[in-house]
């Protein structure tokens, strides 16, 4: 699945955990890297650079991880 993010609302607790967590944003490759998710995770890496180039949407730049506030802004 792809999409354009326009907004993020603010963070919720896990309903399973009661945990919070932080929003961050990173690119595709990164996630699968700061997840460890490896080999098995190369066929989604595929699919998203396919819906990527479907969508004319530009590769994302490797950068660092970017941290929000609850209302959406860089921390």
């Amino acid at each position: 699945m792809a999409a354009a993010l326009t907004s993020v609302g603010p963070s919720r607790s896990d309903p399973a955990t009661g945990q919070t967590y932080v929003w961050a944003l990173a690119t595709p490759v990164e996630v699968l890297e700061l997840f460890n998710w490896a080999p098995s995770a190369a066929d989604q890496l595929a699919a998203v650079h396919r819906e990527r180039a479907r969508l004319r949407l530009p590769r994302a730049p490797r950068q660092p991880l970017t941290l929000l506030t609850d209302n959406g802004n860089i921390i």
